[in-house]
């Protein structure tokens, strides 16, 4: 009974991957919002805690506030802002599904990708190893940014690909308002055009290189007036997480997890309001706030830009120490410690299972391996340069686990449905 469901699901998965596995998040996210809901007993305001998108969402409803110069982008509270027509009861199913409609749009793109380098089967159970990961189910539970980047950037690769077989200027147009509007969701795909330019000098015709070009220069200035209508106004760079002060504040991250003898960010609010000692996301503030308001002291008219190359300067070594780690960072540091090595052990056995596809994809020549790491490494390029945690990888882990599926596809087509029966011990 159990080997013909199996066997079913497969051959339903390898006909129709989008579906199966869209169907399958559907069932699991209600069975969740069920439990936290009814078991758990937590309100509606869980599904809607985030990093103040929602909050600026209802402000700007009301006429109460300007998503310009808000220190995030507009885009996301723009997205929610039309909940606010409907009871504040709603809001957070609302925007669950706003979440859940992108997954579906995210599996399809994904799917669209992916379908001339891999089989029915093996893009089947890549796509289920990508939206089953659990750091993928946390956080689209909570309805976080990063689902939205994934959709951009899935976007940036697929249509890229178009324009590499076909080099038309309509496509270059289409990349350049995708890769705008994005950075006004979040402006982390800055160096995702730049990649791509590398990627087309090294394999692609001087008319593709041309039009990189042409994409790379127009969407460098589309990021520059993003930060200036999101920066926030001068005298508000506290933040941690504020703008390119990225820059600044996870620096401390390595000396806060020394002196805590903690390795993750125990960012709970209760730690803050206590001022809590033993608490990294905490004394990360503490040694910003320190700096910051020293050097703001000595240098009240500095611009953003000055204090970021001061601040390198007065602290190199650190800043280096911390780039580093962040290699690590950026695929296990969560909020605690259980989530920190739970995604350090899943997250880097899927890209150390990948890689090794990726490594034989990339000995045959196969063309969609070289634009695929064009695409990932401008994006993991912003955080190893700003800061490292693990909820703005799943970008990446999404589209990199989907070549996990050529393992696992193997390992199955190996063994018989009976070879994973245990034993009986005699």
């Amino acid at each position: 009974m159990v080997k013909k469901l199996f066997d079913k699901l497969l051959a339903k998965g390898e006909e129709n991957p989008v579906w199966v596995v869209f169907l399958l998040y559907v069932a699991l996210m209600v069975f969740l919002v069920i439990f936290i809901k009814f078991f758990l007993k937590y309100d509606s305001a869980f599904f809607l805690t985030d990093d103040g998108y929602y909050v600026y969402a209802k402000l700007f409803w009301k006429g109460d506030f300007s998503l310009l110069h808000a220190g995030r982008g507009p885009g996301i509270p723009l997205l929610f802002s039309g909940f606010s027509f409907f009871p504040e009861s709603c809001h957070a199913y609302f925007r669950l599904t706003v979440t859940i409609s992108f997954v579906l749009f995210n599996i399809y793109l994904t799917k669209e990708i992916f379908r001339k380098y891999l089989n029915g089967r093996e893009l089947f159970i890549g796509l289920l190893i990508s939206v089953f990961n659990p750091l993928h189910i946390h956080f689209t539970i909570k309805s976080t940014p990063e689902v939205y980047i994934l959709t951009f950037l899935l976007l940036i690769i697929l249509f890229y690909r178009k324009l590499s077989e076909n080099p038309k200027w309509v496509l270059v147009l289409f990349l350049i308002l995708i890769t705008s509007v994005s950075f006004f969701f979040k402006p982390v795909l800055f160096f995702v055009p730049f990649m791509l330019l590398i990627h087309s000098f090294i394999f692609k015709s001087k008319n593709l290189r041309l039009k990189t070009l042409i994409l790379s220069l127009l969407t460098f200035l589309s990021f520059l007036w993003s930060l200036d209508l999101t920066a926030a106004k001068k005298g508000t760079y506290g933040g941690v997480s504020y703008g390119g002060l990225n820059f600044i504040g996870p620096t401390f991250i390595p000396r806060a997890m020394l002196n805590t003898g903690r390795f993750s960010l125990d960012a709970k609010e209760k730690d803050f309001l206590n001022n809590s000692k033993n608490s990294v996301a905490v004394m990360t503030v503490k040694y910003h706030e320190e700096w910051m308001n020293s050097y703001l002291k000595n240098n009240p008219e500095a611009e953003e830009k000055e204090v970021i190359i001061d601040f390198i300067k007065d602290n190199f070594g650190e800043f280096v120490v911390s780039k580093v780690l962040n290699i690590l960072f950026f695929t296990s540091l969560a909020s605690n410690i259980p989530e920190t090595f739970i995604n350090l052990f899943l997250n880097g056995f899927l890209v150390v299972m990948s890689i090794t596809v990726m490594k034989k994809k990339y000995k045959e020549k196969d063309e969609g391996i070289f634009l695929i790491i064009s695409g990932l490494s401008g994006y993991v390029l912003m955080y190893l340069l700003t800061f490292g945690y693990a909820r703005y990888s799943i970008p990446f882990i999404f589209i990199i686990s989907v070549y996990s599926g050529v393992t696992v596809s193997k390992i199955l087509s190996k063994h018989t449905w009976e070879s994973f029966k245990l034993k009986k011990i005699p």
